[in-house]
């Protein structure tokens, strides 16, 4: 045994331990080979520290605080065992390198954790590790480094928010082909730079929660079960690549109800067995400009958005926006949603499998209804410019005036190429005459709308080969100028 910290009370525990493990073996009971343990109890490090294979366990039995200035490097093959039974844990400071190997993982876990170094709290395997008996890992201030390679993080979330790591206001956290797994919640980062690839989230409630991060990176990730895989808000530009999602919940949610801008880059995603098999946003302000970028496998799903004033959200081509019940999008600001004939964009409703499959992981259960969802809604003198799209089954309301595209106040709406069909009402523009709105359809398809197509009014729309069909239910409003 080997004493750090603490020598006296960790004296006691030896002798304790010893005289479980003699008794359990004069009654014939099994007992798992343990490495002899180092015991740390709490404190600090003040210079630069290894902990190595050699040294293993490293029973960690109260708060470890590794100082600015310090780096702890932690070598492969080492395992560490953060004591859920006290407040235990390792706080970050300075620097953290925990680098292993294929071979050779790194791992922190429970002391109840009997498959690795052994018995090293000497029950013979009569207490089983659980979520929540291990303590947390966590990097906080300028300055302050995490970085994880190769590390296995098993049964954390005992203290503060539930979480096995964190990262607050950092200068940098790396995390590479790790595994988080079986605990109370895997990564939670506040504004902090964050990169994390190749790595596995299981068996917990939440996978990645990024708050605030500036241009965060999860690429090449498996999240497996949970209730979400990655929470993200950000500055800047958010990166999601080549990610699988299996059986979560909800498998990315964009949430900042402040300030949500930059750009959101995701390719080669895949999520099934969910229930939000998709990008969610839900209560989201676009302050600044906003651009979202199109994965053929990943939709977005929108619950709520509002885009404010001055801000543009940009959609790029191909990509579709699937609504959630209720859903809709409000416009203070401006919408450029251009598709092409090989990439249209599409606003339709959650229960539509036929584009990005089955997003609401109910297989065939639903069908997709006109009135499914809101609308995009337009108000006071801003504009859309649209090309390519095909909206539908949008239009819900009890009002004449909720339309899957409704506009108000001085608003324009140039739509080419597009097709509005199968929604409950289609286009609809109030037309003040003091702020008269202004709907430019050319070369559209309005289509089987339930209770009409196009209700427009006001002197500056205009109307250029256009397909209406069919005829009854289609208004065109009040001197639209047809050509």
């Amino acid at each position: 045994m080997r004493v750090k910290t603490g020598t006296s009370s960790m004296r006691a525990v030896f002798i304790l331990t010893l005289y479980t493990v003699v008794s359990l073996a004069v009654c014939g009971v099994a007992v798992p080979a343990t490495a002899s343990p180092t015991f740390i109890n709490g404190g600090s490090i003040t210079t630069d520290t290894t902990w190595t294979p050699e040294g293993s366990p490293y029973v960690v039995t109260g708060r470890l605080t590794i100082q600015a200035g310090a780096t702890l490097t932690v070598d492969p093959g080492t395992v560490a065992k953060l004591d859920g039974r006290v407040s235990s844990g390792i706080t970050c400071l300075g620097r953290l390198n925990a680098t292993g190997s294929a071979e050779d993982p790194i791992y922190f876990t429970s002391i109840f954790d009997d498959s690795v170094a052994g018995d090293t709290d000497g029950d013979g395997g009569r207490i089983m590790p659980k979520p929540g008996t291990a303590g947390d890992i966590g990097v906080q201030g300028a300055g302050a480094s995490l970085n994880l390679k190769r590390c296995k993080v098993r049964y954390g979330g005992k203290y503060g928010c539930g979480i096995s790591c964190w990262a607050n206001g950092a200068t940098s956290v790396t995390i590479d082909h790790c595994e988080f797994s079986d605990s109370n919640g895997c990564v939670n980062c506040n504004a902090s730079p964050i990169s994390v690839t190749n790595s596995t989230f299981s068996s917990s409630p939440t996978g990645l929660y990024l708050y605030d991060c500036a241009n965060p990176t999860v690429s090449g990730c498996k999240f497996i079960g949970g209730l979400w895989g990655v929470t993200m808000s950000a500055t800047g530009s958010m990166t999601l690549n080549d990610n699988l999602f299996q059986g979560t919940d909800k498998a990315v949610v964009l949430q900042n109800p402040s300030n949500l801008s930059g750009t959101v880059n995701i390719k080669g995603n895949s999520a099934v067995g969910g229930k939000i098999n998709g990008v969610l946003l839900d209560g989201c302000n676009v302050s600044g400009d906003l651009r979202l970028t199109c994965d053929p496998k990943l939709p977005y799903v929108i619950r709520s958005v509002t885009v404010s004033h001055g801000a543009t959200l940009t959609l790029d081509p191909g990509l579709v926006a699937k609504f959630d019940l209720n859903g809709g999008i409000t416009f203070y600001g401006t919408l450029k949603a251009n598709g092409n004939s090989f990439a249209p964009i599409y606003f339709t409703s959650i229960r539509d499998d036929s584009v990005c499959g089955d997003t609401n992981g109910d297989a065939d259960q639903s069908s997709p209804l006109p009135g499914d969802w809101k609308c995009i809604n337009l108000i006071y003198q801003n504009s859309a410019t649209m090309s390519y799209c095909i909206v539908r089954y949008g239009g819900q309301g009890s009002y004449s005036d909720s339309a899957a595209i409704s506009l108000s106040g001085g608003c324009r709406l140039s739509a080419t190429n597009c097709t509005i069909a199968k929604n409950l009402r289609g286009i609809y523009s109030l037309g003040a005459s003091y702020l008269s709105d202004a709907v430019d359809l050319t070369n559209c398809i309005v289509a089987a709308n339930s209770e009409y197509g196009c209700f427009v009014g006001g002197t500056g729309c205009a109307f250029d080969h256009n397909d209406f069909w069919p005829d009854t239910g289609n208004s065109y409003g009040t001197s639209p100028v047809m050509t």
